[in-house]
């Protein structure tokens, strides 16, 4: 019988798992549980122990609701059981700031790179132990080391209670603050399992990419990570401290907890099952935005959006590689029957109210590029590149124009035979990443998914083991990679549309 794997970090050791050739280490914590009167309040140190911690359950998932109406199972609950496969039935709990390792059994000589995953969920849901994100295939295939975080989401992660809490001991920014502190654990400990912590890449999608590009405008994490990945990524949107001050104050409310010099220390005795319910009574009744438990522009964590920092020259020096899927929202607007039979004249006066001007001109430009797009397809391209694709157009350039590091940019436009009419949609590129695809059905219908994931993950690897995808760099000719199913290099094949966007935002002919 192999003999448990042990890791010596330096709050104590821990006793992990072997599976095949990749030893695990589960639910390590990096800083205190944060419950009772560390709730609400940024990571606290751990405490060191004695003996051998055991490391070979998943622990415990940041509190969240059943039913966020950002998530895909909500919206279409078939298909997202078809995309994102299943998780390893974490429980709640308010000790979930820990992270996951997966390491080849072998150390090497040197030590390999590091790939830190940061999940995705917009910031109220989610969790880091799923199949489709599992690290085994990228520690056993690749060789590298992967680790995942967990970190507090919603209001017990991005709560401003600003001029209401009179103690000044919290901050809007804890679950980022998590994420911080969960990096210097790696740099601390990471070289124990064979990890090079000078060669740190940040990787994840949608919410954990906005988390990932808030990161680089923050200077608590300079030093801590590398590279980053940033994947179907939204980039501006964050709250004001004083939005999230008023959504704190409205939380209070909801809870019968009064202003007080007491507010925050009465939040904290309030069952954490209450603050959920609460929070997502709030959003689904409309009194709160979908959102407004989000990373912060504060002033002291975060002084500017992640679209401000990296258009004005954060992580200039930082390679980067991101993209989009081609049909980012098509999986949330599938659930749209007002859709089913939209006409042109439809699709005209869609675009009118969703811009607040007249939307012809942008729509003729996406008929151009495209003559076979029916008005519903134009219509999730328009709602997509306005979510997620005109932002990364923008940095894109910004960085090649300031001749900053190295950037890549992808595209994936895989389409999975079981859901052809959706295309290729917001999340379906990570199991690509991860080479899990044998774990997640949308994957298991194509049969040459095993050979593009291949491809995809061997890129990621390439990035975070060299700064090169192994495609060409953005640069005057804003070369795209598209992936698959014919790894294709695309010269510039936004900058038409983004051109006709800003002509039709700025009023211009």
């Amino acid at each position: 019988m192999t003999a448990a794997p042990i890791l010596h970090s330096h709050q104590g050791d821990l006793r992990g798992v072997r599976v095949g050739d990749v030893i695990q280490f589960r639910g390590v914590p990096y800083a205190a549980p944060a419950e009772g009167d560390l709730r609400f309040r940024g990571p606290q140190p751990l405490t060191p122990w004695s003996g051998e911690r055991d490391a070979t359950d998943w622990g415990a998932m940041s509190p969240q609701p059943t039913g966020s109406s950002m998530s895909l199972k909500t919206v279409r609950p078939q298909l997202y059981d078809a995309t994102f496969g299943e998780s390893y039935g974490q429980r709640q709990g308010e000790d979930c700031l820990t992270l996951h390792v997966w390491a080849p059994a072998e150390t090497p000589a040197p030590a390999r790179p590091v790939m830190v995953w940061v999940h995705g969920g917009a910031f109220d849901h989610g969790t880091s132990a799923t199949l489709r994100t599992d690290g085994s295939a990228l520690a056993s295939t690749h060789g590298v080391v992967m680790v995942s975080i967990t970190h507090r989401l919603g209001a017990l992660g991005f709560a401003a209670f600003g001029d209401l809490d009179d103690a000044g001991v919290t901050t809007p920014n804890a679950g980022l603050l998590d994420i911080v502190a969960g990096l210097h654990w790696v740099q601390e400990n990471i070289a124990a399992v064979g990890g090079d912590p000078d060669n740190v890449t940040l990787f994840g999608e949608s919410g954990g990419g906005t988390k990932i590009a808030s990161l680089l405008g923050m200077p608590l994490s300079e030093g801590l990570f590398h590279r980053a990945i940033l994947q179907s990524t939204p980039l501006d949107g964050l709250s004001t401290r004083e939005e999230t001050t008023d959504a704190a104050a409205l939380l209070a409310a909801e809870l019968g907890i009064a202003r007080s010099d007491s507010l925050v220390a009465d939040l904290q005795r309030v069952p954490v099952a209450a603050i959920v319910q609460a929070q997502h009574e709030l959003v689904e009744s409309g009194r709160l935005r979908s959102m407004s438990f989000a990373p912060t522009v504060d002033g002291v964590v975060l002084t500017e959006t992640p679209y401000e920092a990296l258009t004005r020259g954060r992580g200039a020096r930082m390679p980067i590689l991101m993209g989009i899927d081609e049909r980012e929202i098509a999986s949330f607007s599938s659930a749209d029957t007002s859709l089913d039979g939209l006409d042109d004249a439809g699709l005209s006066t869609r675009a009118r109210e969703y811009l607040g001007v007249d939307g012809d001109a942008l729509i003729a430009a996406y008929r151009s590029a495209d003559p076979d797009l029916t008005p519903r397809d134009v219509w999730v391209r328009i709602i997509s590149d306005r979510a997620l694709t005109l932002a990364l157009v923008d940095v894109g350039r910004a960085r090649t124009d300031a001749a900053t590091a190295d950037t890549f940019q992808y595209l994936f436009t895989w389409v999975s035979p079981a859901w052809p009419e959706i295309g290729s949609f917001h999340g379906s590129e990570a199991a690509f990443v991860f080479d899990t695809v044998a774990h997640v059905p949308l994957a298991v219908a194509d049969p040459e998914a095993q050979s593009i994931a291949d491809v995809v993950s061997a890129a990621w690897v390439s990035f975070a083991r060299t700064g090169e995808p192994g495609w060409p760099e953005h640069r005057s000719d804003a070369a795209v990679y598209a992936l698959p199913p014919v790894a294709t290099l695309l010269s510039d094949p936004f900058g038409p549309i983004r051109d006709a966007w800003r002509r039709t935002l700025d009023g211009s002919s």
